[in-house]
């Protein structure tokens, strides 16, 4: 009797258990389909509103490059037509005018859709550089309440949400109709509250779609980040959008190690306000203090420093010279550089040192976050004002530290030579301005792209325009 109730034991127990196998199978199966359908309409929505964007870009550029060329045109041909002196010079002017305003037209459209001034800004800044903007031109009541609490913002997130800002901005200007327009952009300990309104003309929600306000635009991109949102208009009452993000899906996701730092300034006044000003952020342990690149240098032969603050120029051994000797000895720790200056001279300097960032002084915490977190990360960090002034060279910061960076030392002659094949001159012409045979430039020239490593002229112009050879005429864009 007890042989047959533990064979019925035993059966009882394997069918349970084969049940329960059978059902997590089941549901974990089922779990894999919800995420792939997940998964699925995100990279439709993704799809749709890059569809959607080419389609508005397409618009933009018939629209108003397109009819800002052929306005040229027109004044061009009358041109042609004139024949007192007078009238040639007003359709000159005329022209002038267009291309003036066509110009401007084609540096919104770039600047709209280029990532780097988001990324280099963060989405706060040109949100209100966007909106002041193009509301001054117009005429439009601007106001705006922000506040991010110190909360960092995930990259991604910001250019997604920049873009529906961008969508509504669109929207108001070329069919609103508004003279006021009010945006928000609360965040609380859960969550992130963006609300837009405008007191222009509104809009049936239910009649609206792609082609009008871009509604179903705004939503797509709002539910990439699990964002709830809620439109408000009807006709002649204005158009309100709010939606509501979950802070756990937007925040940066910042390092959970905290650093020991060294902060190397020879200002004590600086030195106790960045100490207070990043003391209580997650990424600070322990704060120590040096005025000069020997007491830097002292510091982190006794003591663990992860990250240090350096100051350019300080007394004794100056902020370039201790980097190099610090980061030497320590490769594993980091360095930002800090100055007042903007000279594109101590910024190669410091990089050729070692440092993996730079700061101006006078920058803020959550730029100073962003410049931590990044160089921990194993990246570089330039500073807002550094890249500003880099890309309106039309240069990229990686590309102007990597030439600048390059230990190259030339002849005063192929310096000479160097600026000549940059201005596009060719051999015949450089030989006869040096008195110099053709033969002796082109040595010259092939042993100038071996030294820097040039494969074309390209290559040569970038290098002359990074080591300071000849100026890089900024973009008319």
């Amino acid at each position: 009797m007890e042989g047959k109730e533990l064979i019925f034991f035993v059966i009882t127990v394997s069918v349970v258990f084969v049940f329960m196998a059978v059902f997590f199978v089941v549901l974990i199966y089922k779990n894999y389909q919800s995420k792939v359908l997940r998964d699925k309409e995100i990279l439709d929505a993704i799809y749709k509103t890059q569809d959607e964007e080419r389609n508005r870009i397409a618009v933009d550029l018939h629209h108003d490059i397109g009819l800002g060329l052929n306005a040229i045109r027109f004044h061009t041909q009358a041109i042609l037509q004139e024949t007192s002196r007078e009238d040639i010079e007003e359709s000159v002017k005329d022209n002038v005018g267009a291309i003036d305003g066509l110009v401007l037209r084609i540096r919104e459209i770039v600047r709209a859709q280029s990532t780097a001034f988001v990324s280099s800004n963060g989405m706060v800044a040109e949100l209100l550089n966007l909106y002041g903007r193009n509301c001054e031109k117009r005429n439009i009541q601007f106001n705006h309440d922000i506040n991010l609490n110190g909360i960092l913002l995930d990259k991604p997130f910001q250019l997604n949400h920049f873009r529906i800002c961008q969508e509504l901005l669109n929207n108001a200007l070329k069919h609103a109709h508004c003279t006021h327009i009010d945006v928000k952009l609360i965040v609380d300990s859960n969550s992130l509250m963006f609300a837009y309104n405008d007191n222009g003309k509104g809009v049936q929600i239910a009649e609206s779609n792609i082609n009008g306000i871009g509604i179903q635009n705004i939503k797509s991109r709002a539910e990439m980040y699990s964002g709830k949102i809620k439109f408000d208009s009807t006709p002649g009452n204005g158009f309100g959008c709010v939606i509501t993000y979950p802070l756990k899906n937007i925040k940066e996701v910042f390092m959970t190690e905290s650093l020991n730092i060294l902060i190397a300034d020879d200002h004590q006044l600086f030195r106790q306000g960045l100490e207070k000003l990043i003391k209580r952020r997650p990424f600070s342990n322990h704060i120590y203090n040096a005025q000069n690149g020997r007491e830097a240098i002292d510091i982190v032969n006794t003591h663990k420093i992860d990250l240090i603050f350096m100051d350019v120029r300080m007394p004794i051994i100056d902020g370039i010279e201790a980097t190099k000797t610090i980061v030497k000895a320590y490769p594993e720790i980091k360095v930002l550089g800090l100055t007042m200056l903007e000279d594109k001279e101590s910024v190669v300097r410091m990089f050729k040192a070692g440092a993996r960032g730079y700061l101006l002084k006078n920058t803020d915490i959550e730029e100073i976050e962003l410049a931590v977190k990044d160089i921990c990360a194993g990246k570089r960090y330039y500073s807002k004002e550094l890249n500003d002034i880099l890309l309106e060279q039309g240069i990229s910061p990686k590309q102007w530290i990597r030439a600048s960076s390059l230990k190259v030392e030339l002849t005063e002659r192929e310096i000479e030579i160097i600026k000549l094949l940059a201005q596009g001159f060719k051999s015949k012409e450089i030989s006869e301005m040096l008195f110099i045979s053709d033969r002796t430039v082109d040595n010259h020239r092939m042993r100038i792209y071996e030294r820097i490593k040039a494969k074309n002229m390209v290559d040569v112009i970038f290098f002359a325009i990074e080591h300071g050879i000849i100026e890089s005429r900024k973009s008319s864009l």
